[in-house]
C-alpha cells in the first residue's frame, strides 16, 4: 500500500468507528503495519472487523494493522486449504489397469482361494452351504450322473 491509501483506509476506519484517530502518527503506524498488505484487502478487513460486532455496536475492538493482517491471512488460509482441498493428489496417479486386468491368473486364484476359505470355515462351524462352483463336481469330473439303466 501506499502511503496516501493508508491515510485512506484510516479515514475509513474512523468513519467505521470514531475511536480511530485520524493523525499523523496513526497514518505512519499503519503505513509501517500495512506496507505490504492490498488497499482492497485493508477495506475489506475493516469491513469484516466492524461488521462481525455486536449489534448494539460494543464488542469490536478498536482496529489496527495487526487486526487488519490477521483478517487478511486467516482469509488467504481459508482459500488455499479450499483450492487445496479441490485438487487431486499431487504424484500420485491412480493406476490406470486394475490388478484383475493385469495378472487375471492370480486374480482368480485369490477369489477361489478365498471362496473355498470361506466355505471350510462355515462348514467348521456347522453351518450348511453349498460349496463354491469351482469345487463342485461336474459331469466329466465323476460327478453326479445318469446310468443308462436309470434312463
Amino acid at each position: 500500500m501506499m502511503e496516501h491509501e493508508v491515510a485512506q483506509a484510516l479515514t475509513y476506519a474512523n468513519q467505521a468507528d470514531p475511536r480511530v484517530q485520524l493523525n499523523d502518527a496513526n497514518v505512519d503506524i499503519w503505513w509501517e503495519g500495512l506496507r505490504t498488505v492490498d488497499a482492497n484487502a485493508a477495506r475489506w478487513a475493516i469491513k469484516k472487523h466492524y461488521a462481525g460486532q455486536n449489534a448494539n455496536g460494543e464488542g469490536a475492538h478498536v482496529i489496527n494493522p495487526a487486526t487488519i493482517r490477521r483478517l487478511i491471512t486467516a482469509e488467504l488460509n481459508r482459500r488455499e486449504q479450499t483450492e487445496r482441498a479441490l485438487e487431486p493428489p499431487k504424484n500420485k496417479a491412480p493406476n490406470p489397469v486394475s490388478f484383475r486386468k493385469r495378472d487375471p491368473e492370480r486374480w482368480d486364484a485369490l477369489v477361489r482361494q478365498g471362496a473355498e476359505d470361506r466355505y471350510n470355515e462355515l462348514t467348521r462351524r456347522g453351518i450348511k452351504v453349498d460349496p463354491p462352483k469351482h469345487m463342485q463336481a461336474t459331469l466329466n469330473e465323476g460327478g453326479f450322473s445318469v446310468s443308462e439303466s436309470e434312463k
